[in-house]
């Protein structure tokens, strides 16, 4: 069954809101495996509706509070390992130090990860964010207007996910 591209719009905005996407597409009618490969066919245009996902979720729970709990989290693990290896007795030196430079590996590429996820959603959730007040604008002191800005609201936020994806 050819589904319009409305459909297929819709399904990807309901999964990126939060919505399990075999549970959308049977919802629209959709089936399961035609809409993994609507995901995968845009992931190889540049269209990342994980990453999509991942920055709305992130947005509306403070992407930033979030990132640091998963920081401060691992830094209590890290610590705790540290503490450990210094109060540990049997170990050798060599032992010890091949330790500490793996936590000291692991340390560098939490940082950095978190770094470059950090930018990078926060460009697309500024984005997202800015859209949403916008749709908001409209509907309250534009409503005239409503119906076009849903009707290019969502290639827009395809095309914003993928420019700042």
């Amino acid at each position: 069954m050819a589904h319009t591209s409305k459909t297929r719009s819709k399904l990807r905005r309901r999964f990126i809101e939060g919505g399990d996407l075999a549970v959308v597409a049977e919802r629209l009618g959709v089936a399961i495996a035609t809409a993994r490969r609507w995901r995968r066919e845009a992931l190889k245009s540049g269209d990342d509706w994980q990453q999509a996902r991942d920055a709305f979720l992130l947005a509306g729970k403070g992407r930033r509070s979030t990132m640091r709990q998963g920081v401060e989290k691992y830094m209590g693990v890290y610590l705790k390992a540290v503490e450990a290896l210094e109060a540990a007795d049997d170990l050798e030196p060599l032992e010890r130090t091949d330790a500490l430079a793996k936590l000291a590996d692991s340390f560098n590429k939490i940082t950095g990860s978190v770094a470059k996820l950090d930018a990078k959603l926060a460009t697309l959730g500024v984005a997202m964010e800015t859209v949403e007040k916008l749709g908001d604008f409209i509907k309250s002191d534009f409503p005239q207007h409503a119906g076009a800005f849903l009707e290019v609201l969502e290639p827009f936020g395809e095309r914003l996910a993928k420019d700042h994806g």
